[in-house]
Formats: structure tokens, sequence, C-alpha cells
């Protein structure tokens, strides 16, 4: 599961929002879409990122080369970095507590629907198993990097705008869907290249 959902939740049963319609929001996102999710809790900001490898590291399938294993290390270590994925408006007096990314591909998620339905495998014809498993093998699957940070805001108030970083690291990302739970309730905007920060305010 998403690793701040639970965080999400509680919220938005304090905001009074609806919480089934924002665990489908906030809880799934589109292959081949970068995501950003955020919720506030008292001092603490958090933010998790959902990034195609494909633009990330240019390919989907799991590293086999010394390069492409290289590049994988590389782009975890760059989204681990402080101040490389959000900046927070100084005002907030936020500090990165914790970041953590990853690489995960299809075999790694644990929160897909078809995990909860292996039983039903059985009563399914091995053919159709293997079928199903040859189109995997076609298609090669879907990956992408996921990463989890939370910032401690002395001034939490004050906390009114999140530069995003990824469109300079990562050029080829054009768009960012963000979605983020505030004591107001919910809040949703896209963002582009020449609009890289989540207004908190607005």
């Amino acid at each position: 599961m998403r690793l701040q959902l639970a965080i999400f939740s509680s919220l938005i049963v304090a905001s009074g929002a609806s919480t089934a319609e924002t665990q489908r929001q906030l809880g799934s996102h589109e292959h081949a879409a970068q995501q950003i999710n955020f919720a506030i809790q008292g001092s603490q900001l958090y933010l998790e990122v959902f990034a195609p490898a494909n633009d990330i590291v240019g390919f989907e399938h799991p590293p086999s080369t010394p390069q492409q294993k290289q590049a994988v290390k590389q782009a975890i270590e760059a989204l681990e970095r402080e101040g490389s994925v959000f900046r927070p408006n100084s005002e907030a007096a936020c500090q990165l507590q914790s970041a953590k990314a990853a690489w995960k591909g299809d075999d790694d998620h644990d929160d897909h629907d078809e995990h909860d339905e292996h039983d039903e495998h059985d009563e399914h014809d091995e053919h159709d198993e293997h079928d199903e498993h040859d189109e995997h093998d076609e298609h090669d699957g879907h990956a992408e990097f996921q990463a989890n940070y939370q910032f401690n805001c002395a001034e939490i108030d004050a906390l009114e705008v999140v530069e995003v970083g990824l469109f300079k690291l990562y050029p080829s990302v054009k768009r960012i869907d963000v979605q983020g739970v505030l004591s107001e309730g919910q809040m949703a905007v896209t963002l582009h290249p020449d609009s890289n920060k989540i207004t908190l305010n607005q």
C-alpha cells in the first residue's frame, strides 16, 4: 500500500471529506503519469512521489547491465538528496527528516488488487495462466520510482509554497499531477516545467 495513505485517510476523516473517494484518488495512479501526494499533519509535511522509470532512467525493464544498474542507483541517490526534489518556502523553517526512494517493478507492488485474487487463478485453466504470463513477458511490465519524504516545519503556518525540482532533475518530465490533504480540505493541481510550485494557500 502507499506508505502515507493511512495518514491521508485519517486527515480526510478529520476534515469531513469522503474517505472512499480520496483513497481512490490518492491510493492509485496511472502508469506513465508522474504523481505527487502530500499531507500536512501538525508540524509535519509528508510527500510521496511516483515516477515512471522511463522518465527517470530511460527504461522500464529490470536493470540488467552494469550501466543500467548504475543509472538506477544514481537516480535513487538523486531522489534522496536533500533539496533536490522538494523545497518548502524558507519562512516555514522546514527540515528534512527522512527521504527514501526505491525502484518498484510490477512484481514489487504489494498493493495491487490482483494479488488478492491469486486464489481465483486456481480455478482458471492452466493455459489461461500461461497466456497471461506470455503477455507480461512481451510487455516487460511497468516500473517506477517511489519516494517518500517527511519534513518537520517549525513555522508550519508559514508554509505557503513547495517548489518541485523533478523538472530540473529530469527534463523528460513534462507534467506532474499533485493531490494533497490540508486542514481546510483537499486540493489538486497539475504542474509543468514553467509552473513547478505547489501553492498551498490559493
